[in-house]
């Protein structure tokens, strides 16, 4: 069982984006947490969540699903997924940031951003990657038209 964390509401950033991720989740009864809208605070001023870890609100919301592995995407690797990754491992928890379902301002501060929360202990897979390791046994005959249909749309094919 995983709990599927996205950090940043509608975010669509990388070649596979955000709802490729949520849809590959497989097992629906999983909880699905989501924060960061990018809106504005009490005072009216716009604001951003790119530390996670300081929401008190998110990280209730996590801990009472009582689950440990975390998947996640964000909008910006080296803000909005590193800060939230970091915060998730020094908890205790398996962290697996899908690759290619984030961006950074540019493809150094990606993969800088990625190899440091790897550093971490972060495991990174890659959507296509995420999708086989859910699926795990085609034998599981209930899921592999919806993991093939993503996977088609994905590659193209």
């Amino acid at each position: 069982m995983w709990i599927r964390v996205v950090v940043g509401r509608g975010v669509g950033s990388g070649r596979r984006g955000l709802g490729v991720v949520a849809s590959a989740c497989l097992d629906q009864r999983d909880p699905l947490v989501e924060t960061g809208d990018g809106g504005q605070d009490e005072g009216g001023e716009e604001s951003a969540d790119h530390a996670i870890g300081d929401d008190e609100q998110f990280v209730t919301a996590v801990k009472a699903t009582g689950r440990k592995k975390l998947i996640m995407t964000a909008l910006w690797t080296e803000a909005c997924l590193s800060f939230t990754a970091l915060d998730a491992l020094r908890e205790g928890n398996e962290v697996y940031p899908v690759v290619d379902a984030v961006g950074g301002t540019s493809v150094e501060a990606h993969r800088a951003a990625l190899e440091r929360i790897v550093q971490a202990g972060a495991q990174p897979p890659s959507v296509v990657q995420l999708l086989c390791e859910l699926q795990r046994d085609w034998a599981r005959t209930e899921t592999v038209q919806p993991v093939t249909e993503i996977l088609f749309a994905i590659e193209g094919r």
